[in-house]
């Protein structure tokens, strides 16, 4: 039987880089608009709208997804958080129960 291991500071990171990625996704601002004149050719400029498009449409799915996968990071921390304080209180108050060789 192997051991389980986990790295508390590990998962509160991975949590927290999940956060600021989803942050910077939705502070990304959509310029579809802003950049048609820049292109030159109107053909280059549809085909750039129509990307600008569907980035923010994607945009929106993947910080979606990266919420929830930054849910689940902070779930896992605190279930494993709440077995460990279990493990440890019931180590410790089988421990004090016990008496010391006569």
């Amino acid at each position: 039987m192997s051991d389980l291991k986990v790295d508390f500071d590990t998962l509160r990171s991975s949590a927290q880089t999940a956060r600021t990625i989803k942050s910077a996704f939705d502070d990304l601002s959509s310029r579809v608009g802003d950049t048609k004149d820049c292109w030159g050719h109107s053909g280059i400029a549809d085909a750039m709208h129509t990307f600008g498009t569907n980035w923010g449409y994607h945009r929106q799915i993947l910080s979606e997804e990266i919420q929830a996968t930054g849910d689940k990071l902070d779930k896992c921390l605190e279930v494993f958080q709440e077995a460990d304080q279990k493990l440890a209180d019931s180590i410790q108050s089988s421990g004090s129960g016990q008496q010391g060789p006569r």
